[in-house]
């Protein structure tokens, strides 16, 4: 589950992607990792059984290691609990583990506040914006503390900076960037985008928060929040007053996004 050959669609998706790139080897590859090395839930315990079943204990046992540690993975990037395995690493004296965790669960932390605000501000779109921009400032924070605690030389790049790094060495001829090292690199904003939009939407509509916009009527500001929650305020101060649903065109409401414009008919 931590690495895109495990997942499902996504490493066919990837291999089509390196086959069309020319890497037919490594498209194999994706997809025998994804067949005999598949550490996604389920997938993994079926394969392991199979291995069992066989007789070669050993691979089953390999997988569900493998399994062991992508989960463990998957617990750093979830805030709050990767904090608190970070605690108990750092506890017990594992400072390479705990800085993993986190960096992860911090990273993951301000995906979804950017999620959240983008949420509010411009409804699911703003909360994938909102999840992409909370990703790069995290990475961005956790790359400098990391030079202000190790110095230039001991601190390592994370997330978007690290790739930006890859990319400027392989512009400079440098290093060499496969085609499934760009398609991973790809996915990452894919992913926060998606953090985001699910940060967004589980925990900013609990919270009773609203997305919302700005539109025109006849040259007055409104405030939009739902279709049965329109507001008018006029620029001159005169009390906001509400507007039925039943007053505006119904073509113009977009009841997906929840992000609506709205004039009258």
């Amino acid at each position: 589950m931590g690495n895109t050959n495990s997942i499902p669609v996504i490493s066919q998706v990837k291999s089509l992607v390196q086959f069309a790139g020319g890497d037919s080897a490594g498209a194999l590859a994706t997809q025998e990792d994804f067949a005999y090395r598949n550490t996604f839930p389920v997938v993994s315990q079926i394969a392991s059984a199979g291995y069992a079943i066989g007789g070669e204990m050993d691979k089953a046992r390999d997988l569900q290691e493998k399994f062991a540690m992508d989960m463990e993975r998957v617990i750093n990037t979830i805030p709050v609990a990767g904090h608190i395995k970070g605690g108990v690493h750092y506890a017990l004296g594992q400072e390479e583990e705990g800085e993993e965790a986190m960096k992860a669960a911090s990273r993951s932390t301000g995906v979804v506040l950017g999620g959240i605000g983008g949420f509010v501000a411009g409804g699911p779109p703003g909360a994938v914006a909102g999840g992409i921009a909370g990703g790069v400032v995290a990475d961005g924070i956790i790359t400098g503390s990391d030079i202000v605690a190790k110095g230039k030389d001991g601190a390592k790049p994370y997330g978007y900076i690290a790739v930006g790094h890859e990319i400027a060495n392989a512009a400079q001829g440098n290093e060499k960037i496969t085609i499934e090292e760009g398609f991973d690199m790809a996915l990452l904003p894919v992913g926060d985008g998606v953090g985001g939009y699910s940060g967004g939407r589980l925990i900013g509509k609990p919270l009773g928060l609203k997305p919302g916009t700005v539109a025109k009527i006849t040259g007055k500001e409104v405030s939009v929040n739902a279709v049965d929650d329109v507001v008018l305020k006029p620029k001159s101060g005169v009390v906001p007053k509400q507007i039925p649903p039943n007053q505006l065109c119904k073509s113009f409401l977009n009841h997906t996004s929840q992000v609506y414009y709205v004039q009258y008919c």
